[in-house]
């Protein structure tokens, strides 16, 4: 199977399993699992932490994960609706320089509370030539299930305390990995 094959069926049949194990809001743990499977089948991966920003214009609302009170404060004319507890960001993969892989974009979905419905699927847009360690902006149109207009926006941030949460050092994701890698190779 060549590159673009696997790394389209890996985005297919990943989340539904990974929701099997944790909770949609679980970008961390996503993430990490995510980059252990395509490491394991010959990809490089990066993984780092952005700002996610998605824009409903049609619903005059956005979701937001990672940004500063300051930030939300200075958002105006749309509500703005942060995700519950946790850690104040959005972890995602880097894939071969060229992608970006976002392995839990459905959280969008509990964040808005019902008014919009995205698959429950992992999503991926282009990010060539731009240095995660410099930082950057990479803003994507997208719809949703319904065909409602998304604005999406990726930040980079430097928060490196994702390294430390318990979603990305669960000693049972090594699990979860070698079943996915299985399904892969069926």
């Amino acid at each position: 199977m060549n590159a673009a094959k696997t790394l389209a069926r890996y985005c297919s049949i990943a989340r539904p399993i990974l929701l099997d194990f944790m909770p949609p809001n679980s970008c961390i743990g996503a993430t990490r699992v995510t980059c252990d499977v395509l490491e394991a089948l010959g990809f490089h991966v990066v993984p780092f932490a952005t700002k996610l920003v998605v824009e409903v214009p049609s619903l005059n609302v956005a979701y937001t994960s990672g940004l500063s009170d300051e930030e939300l404060a200075r958002s105006k004319g749309q509500v703005r609706t942060p995700w519950g507890q946790g850690w104040r960001g959005h972890l995602v993969a880097h894939v071969e320089g060229r992608l970006l892989l976002d392995s839990s974009f459905d959280q969008v979905n509990d964040g808005l509370r019902g008014r919009l419905r995205l698959r429950r699927k992992i999503v991926h847009f282009p990010l060539q030539d731009v240095s995660i360690e410099r930082g950057f902006r990479a803003e994507y149109g997208g719809l949703a299930d319904d065909g409602t207009e998304l604005k999406i926006t990726y930040a980079t941030t430097r928060d490196e305390s994702w390294r430390d949460a318990p979603a990305w050092n669960d000693e049972g994701l090594p699990f979860l990995v070698a079943a996915l890698l299985g399904r892969m190779k069926r």
